[in-house]
């Protein structure tokens, strides 16, 4: 499933309480959601994580629950981790 829009609707519906939430209580994590965005999973889109670094000023980790995992990067030291 892809939740597909436009930008405007993106930027004025969706990410409007996202920006309030980043804004207002400084949080340490956010959670991507499940499904994909316009084609692309949503954890893994340079976009959203671009809009929450640039535009919104996140400087927390972002993450997703582990069922929308879908692609790992190994280590090449396990003690990094």
């Amino acid at each position: 499933v892809s939740a597909d829009m436009d930008d405007k609707t993106l930027h004025e519906v969706y990410l409007k309480h996202w920006a309030k939430v980043v804004e207002e209580s400084k949080p340490e994590w956010v959670m991507t959601s499940y499904n994909r965005v316009q084609g692309n999973w949503s954890n893994f889109d340079p976009k959203f994580v671009g809009i929450l670094r640039n535009k919104l000023g996140f400087e927390g980790s972002v993450m997703t629950d582990w069922g929308a995992t879908f692609s790992f990067i190994p280590r090449s030291d396990p003690e990094s981790i």
